[in-house]
């Protein structure tokens, strides 16, 4: 029976590891990695490919046509004007200076999309804590920073779910387990950037998003605030998906 378990969670951590290797690495060369102290046990970052969990290849190539168009901006080159659909603006996750993952987990006033694994009974505890402590966190936050004691509280909690997940991998499945474990990993690094302030900033310049009416409005205000494309959350894939082909029919 214990060979059999052994077998299961070397299979998971095969497939696991398969699917890590294909994320894509925006943290080249040694630019800092603000998802390193996250990343799960053994998992192996070199110091020239510095590689985010929930970083998608989609992503990555939205914010490669992003470069191309405000290339074209700059050089005064007129941009598409397709019209953007306010329902899928609200969708995309930006990514500041100050917070180069984006809130995307969080922008929804603390309010978490659970996987999976994690809406299973055996989780409730643990889930229900959590998401009291978050909600009163992006309230803190809003108001100025997270307190120290505040931040240190939500994540061992979320540090106990995630030793939950570990201690699951041979009994779910590995779709299941490694998005569970993205989520935990992305969401103690979110955690951590309710600390540095600004998070208000952050809100406005989503809101100001929505108001863009075209692609070219899209371009110029990300432009001019200095934005990018900060990963997807599930709940978010669909206006990604949207707003690539939007991207990748423009001339």
């Amino acid at each position: 029976m214990c060979r059999m378990y052994l077998l299961a969670a070397a299979s998971i951590l095969t497939i696991a590891s398969g699917a890590l290797a294909q994320v894509s690495n925006p943290y080249q060369g040694d630019a800092p990695n603000p998802y390193s102290p996250y990343l799960p046990s053994g998992y192996h970052v070199t110091s020239g490919a510095k590689q985010a969990l929930t970083r998608t290849s989609s992503e990555a190539l939205q914010n490669t046509r992003l470069d191309k168009l405000k290339d074209q901006l700059k050089r005064g080159d007129p941009l598409p004007r397709t019209a953007l659909d306010a329902k899928v603006l609200q969708h995309i996750n930006l990514a500041t200076q100050a917070f180069p993952l984006g809130l995307g987990l969080l922008r929804a006033e603390g309010t978490l999309d659970w996987p999976a694994l994690f809406k299973e009974p055996a989780f409730k505890t643990k889930r229900e804590r959590i998401d009291s402590l978050l909600r009163e966190a992006w309230k803190q936050a809003r108001k100025d920073k997270l307190p120290e004691p505040a931040f240190k509280e939500l994540t061992e909690a979320v540090k106990l779910l995630d030793a939950d997940v570990d201690e699951q991998i041979a009994e779910v499945n590995a779709s299941q387990w490694l998005d569970a474990k993205r989520f935990t990993v992305r969401l103690r690094a979110e955690a951590g950037e309710l600390k540095k302030g600004e998070v208000e900033e952050c809100v406005k310049l989503h809101e100001r998003l929505v108001r863009c009416k075209t692609l070219a409005d899209l371009v110029a205000y990300m432009t001019k605030e200095k934005l990018t494309f900060a990963p997807a959350t599930p709940r978010d894939l669909a206006a990604y998906k949207a707003l690539a082909r939007i991207l990748n029919t423009a001339p």
